[in-house]
């Protein structure tokens, strides 16, 4: 998926709460299943490839806080 998206692995985890006891890229969790099933749909594949579009990252966060507002869920 990085790879078609040109993007690296680390930009889809841009602001994902991290595992406790661990830091950064030395964390190795397994990544949700939910993750895998949102990615492997036509919808997934495209909203990843409009998102990443977004050269701002304060307009990322601005739309990842709208579609948490829609789906009534906040940090």
């Amino acid at each position: 998926m990085c790879h078609i998206l040109q993007v690296p692995v680390p930009y889809f985890f841009e602001g994902a709460p991290q595992i406790a006891g661990h830091s950064g890229k030395s964390a190795k969790a397994e990544s949700p299943a939910y993750v895998s099933d949102f990615l492997a749909s036509s919808d997934g594949v495209k909203l990843v490839r409009a998102f990443t579009k977004i050269g701002d990252a304060k307009l990322r966060r601005c739309v990842v806080r709208l579609v948490e507002g829609i789906v009534g869920e906040g940090d």
